[in-house]
């Protein structure tokens, strides 16, 4: 089954990102855009996992993750990976309580190594995907065409679970499948 544990976003959150990237959709043809009933926020890609490792990351992590309750976020800014001069994804940041969502980070990252997973070794950038960049070329710049944007800001929401998703790769898009929710407290 290949995985990821992520949270999932409060339907007006996804509302306003549709409308974000409506927006972004005009001026950057050149990408594939999330569906905005996709959208979340990861914490970790797992990748291909058998049943019995999801088993013991279930097992590992309980039924709750207690890290002082839920975590609340703001909408904030639009970035990109690399850089917005090689832009190959597009996404929105996030503010509020990031210390505490590094913590979320760390005792999730710390269940899956008991669970047999070993972490990522890039550094965890909490965001929210747009978009990525069809094709294998040179990513574009989109410094000028996000511009108008540069202040964005949105709601304020609450995370207060963590769900280990299955993802399951079709031609029209990804489809996400919540299999083991964890609860924050």
């Amino acid at each position: 089954m290949r995985s990821f544990l992520a949270a999932d976003l409060p339907p007006g959150v996804k509302e306003e990102l549709a409308e974000l990237t409506e927006g972004l959709k005009r001026a950057l043809p050149a990408y594939r855009w999330v569906k905005p009933s996709q959208m979340h926020l990861t914490l970790h890609f797992l990748g291909e996992l058998p049943a019995w490792q999801i088993a013991k990351i279930e097992a590992s992590f309980g039924e709750s993750l207690p890290i002082g309750g839920p975590i609340l976020l703001t909408l904030k800014g639009i970035g990109a990976f690399p850089s917005l001069m090689r832009a190959r994804t597009l996404w929105v940041g996030l503010d509020g309580d990031l210390k505490r969502l590094g913590e979320l980070y760390e005792l999730t990252t710390g269940h899956l190594s008991d669970s047999g997973i070993e972490a990522e070794t890039r550094s965890f950038k909490p965001h929210l995907t747009l978009g990525r960049a069809k094709g294998r070329g040179r990513p574009p710049n989109v410094k000028k065409a996000v511009e108008g944007y540069a202040d964005f800001g949105g709601t304020s929401f609450q995370i207060d679970r963590v769900i280990l998703f299955e993802s399951d790769l079709r031609p029209g898009g990804p489809i996400y499948t919540p299999r083991v929710r964890f609860n924050i407290v």
